[in-house]
């Protein structure tokens, strides 16, 4: 037989303790929460950035090029649209960007319109920040992550933090293996990519302008290079 003050003292502990009232058993069907689907933005979900933007604050905040071209698509679908989109999310130059924005103006102004109101200069590699070092516009790297850790994800937190760390364990001493069988401090890949990029430098002349400021010809093309920023 329960004891009544008993009861009525352990539920003002634990009101007392977690500011709430006890957790109950329910015979309700739990809800199962679904992860976004594939395709489905971040800009469905306006609270969560809102969120993102005020818990990290100081982050550089951008949206996988890939889900806003998935939404985008669902009105303008077509190789010639996709191809546009693509060449202005990975223009490396404002010129460039501009020049594919103005065929598509020409094209067809609504699908302009359209696909400015996605925020489209935010997010291409025209306008990443020099803070974040890094030019990627789609979150292939979380993904890939996510995949990684998925059957882990399965156990309860305890389980899976330490399932977690094995297999992370297990991939850096991988890695720091074959790292040491490299020769030099530069990865083989980076080291590809200067290069190619010693051997493109050889088109190019370079003419001083004042401190930090350089004025660069490259083929046909003329650049100005400022170090200060």
């Amino acid at each position: 037989m329960r004891n009544p003050r008993l009861q009525q003292s352990a539920t003002a502990h634990i009101m007392a303790t977690w500011g709430k009232q006890p957790l109950r058993h329910s015979t309700r069907r739990r809800r199962t929460i679904l992860p976004p689907k594939r395709g489905q933005s971040i800009a469905k979900k306006p609270g969560l950035e809102h969120a993102l933007l005020e818990c990290v604050t100081f982050a550089e905040h951008k949206n996988c090029a890939r889900y806003i071209y998935a939404n985008w698509k669902k009105k303008y679908n077509g190789h010639y649209f996709k191809s546009l989109f693509w060449k202005a999310i990975r223009a490396m130059e404002e010129s460039k960007l501009n020049r594919v924005l103005i065929e598509l103006a020409a094209t067809s102004q609504q699908t302009y319109d359209s696909l400015i109101t996605t925020r489209l200069k935010k997010n291409c590699q025209t306008h990443v920040s020099t803070i974040c070092k890094s030019d990627n516009v789609i979150n292939n790297i979380s993904e890939t992550f996510n995949a990684y850790i998925l059957k882990a994800k399965s156990k309860p937190i305890v389980d899976m933090l330490e399932k977690i760390k094995r297999k992370l364990m297990k991939r850096m001493y991988m890695k720091r293996e074959m790292v040491s069988k490299w020769s030099g401090d530069i990865c083989p890949n980076i080291r590809r990519k200067l290069e190619k990029s010693k051997e493109k430098s050889r088109y190019c002349i370079v003419t001083p302008s004042c401190n930090f400021k350089f004025e660069v010809q490259y083929m046909d093309k003329i650049y100005v290079v400022n170090f200060s920023n």
